[in-house]
């Protein structure tokens, strides 16, 4: 009788922590839908909003090697994006979403009979990014000829495709796919016209297996309307 009353209870416990878990799941999601519902109507109303399309150029620095015999050395990248600024006269909220085209240039060390032969290769890598920033005029937003901003927030983002290249086993799945970074930068407005350029420094590793971080420098143009 004992032992069927315990089976009981841990029946019982079982089912009540796993509603538990499932309702705090629930909730979590339902906060993160309700957050980012929010975040929508608030960027995209008519009320003190301006809209930033815009194309550049980058370079990106990874620290480390990819599985200790090849390198990456950056070359000139490209992306293209829209931001959105939603705020006052004083502060803005900026959010924005970017397709991001990373050039790479690969070398890897084989060896032959006649000793080490060096590999070089190059391939692109393609991930989309979701800034969330806050800024600041620091001439005003009611500066009609000119305006001056800074901005800064968290840093999403997701690469979405890598380019094969021969002899050089460029593997998605050991890639750190999510990157989670920080960026900072400053904006000029000159009547329609936008010039913009950014630091961005990512938390976690680029590579699953290696220790190495991208950073990004990056400069854009464009309108703002």
């Amino acid at each position: 009788m004992q032992n069927q009353g315990l089976k009981r209870y841990l029946v019982n416990f079982t089912s009540a922590f796993k509603f538990g878990l499932m309702k705090t799941i629930i909730n979590f999601k339902s906060v993160v839908l309700l957050c980012l519902t929010a975040l929508f109507f608030y960027t995209t109303s008519s009320a003190q909003t301006s809209f930033n399309p815009k194309v550049g150029l980058h370079i990106s620095a990874i620290d480390g090697k990819f599985k200790d015999t090849s390198s990456l050395n950056s070359r000139v990248g490209w992306q293209v994006g829209l931001d959105i600024r939603k705020g006052s006269e004083l502060f803005f909220l900026n959010p924005g979403l970017h397709y991001i085209v990373t050039s790479v240039d690969l070398k890897k060390e084989i060896k032959t009979n006649g000793g080490i032969q060096d590999i070089t290769g190059s391939t692109t890598i393609q991930s989309i990014s979701l800034p969330i920033n806050g800024g600041i005029y620091l001439t005003g937003k009611d500066q009609a000829l000119m305006r001056i901003y800074i901005h800064g927030g968290i840093l999403p983002n997701y690469i979405i495709g890598i380019k094969s290249v021969e002899k050089f086993d460029l593997n998605p799945s050991e890639f750190n796919r999510f990157q989670f970074g920080v960026n900072g930068g400053v904006g000029i407005d000159l009547l329609f016209l936008h010039i913009g350029a950014k630091y961005e420094y990512y938390l976690n590793d680029y590579f699953k297996n290696q220790p190495g971080k991208n950073r990004t420098i990056s400069v854009s143009l464009g309108f703002v309307f």
